[in-house]
């Protein structure tokens, strides 16, 4: 049996889909696993509609009303029985440098400086010192989970939520960072902002990231901001490798 995938139960959500749920600490080398084995069940399969993967969990829906989902089950068992270690080995993490004004857009870094009793350029340092896994993208389109903070900084979401959090603001709750990719309410603590567009519906698909890939944040100050707000410059031309 796959060492990957060894503890995981599959569950029937209708006469024509399944879920597979399993049982691990989240790391990188699982979200990058889900990922390729998510591309092979959808490449061998052909009765597939479609296919989404969550933190620790994939969703396949069938496009057939007649379907077996008992055969369909006992075929992704055995995919999941073969699935091995070294089906990771020709897959790479890939990295992206994205930019961040945290002086004039960070509204809860004096809030955190408080709690933490560090100052907020010794916050700032700890957030970009980290390279952080995209482990999911939701709640709202694009939105990128990414963990995992460093514990110095870490910090729980507003009990009340903010009407409105400005498109681009990086926040910090418990030990996840994530990026709002649009205007929206939100309750995480926000420590900057970046001006690249990261969710674009003009796009196929509108947002380059996946899960699996590598997220580090550097600092610009605000002029630099300013300059890459008013630019159209791709998101891809912060990605350092495949």
């Amino acid at each position: 049996m796959s060492q990957v995938f060894n503890k995981y139960k599959i569950y029937f959500t209708s006469p024509r889909s399944l879920i597979i749920v399993w049982e691990f600490d989240l790391s990188s080398k699982y979200i990058r696993a889900l990922q390729v084995f998510k591309s092979q069940v959808l490449s061998e399969d052909k009765d597939i509609q479609f296919i989404t993967s969550a933190f620790k969990s994939i969703l396949i829906k069938y496009r057939l009303n007649n379907v077996n989902i008992l055969d369909k089950k006992k075929s992704v068992e055995e995919q999941l029985n073969w699935f091995k270690e070294k089906d990771l080995e020709d897959t790479k993490s890939r990295l992206f440098k994205i930019p961040v004004c945290y002086n004039g857009f960070g509204l809860d870094l004096q809030h955190i400086s408080n709690q933490t009793k560090l100052n907020q350029s010794e916050i700032i340092k700890l957030h970009t010192g980290q390279v952080y896994t995209l482990y999911f993208i939701g709640f709202l389109p694009g939105f990128l989970y990414l963990g995992d903070v460093d514990k110095r900084i870490q910090m729980p979401r507003h009990q009340k939520p903010r009407p409105k959090v400005e498109k681009g603001s990086v926040g910090i709750a418990e030990n996840q960072t994530g990026i709002y990719p649009m205007s929206s309410p939100g309750g995480w603590q926000i420590i900057g902002q970046t001006p690249v567009e990261l969710f674009d519906v003009n796009q196929n698909p509108p947002s380059p990231f996946q899960p699996g890939d590598k997220i580090q944040f550097y600092t610009i100050d605000q002029s630099e901001f300013e300059r890459l707000n008013n630019s159209e410059i791709s998101i891809q031309k912060f990605k350092h490798n495949d």
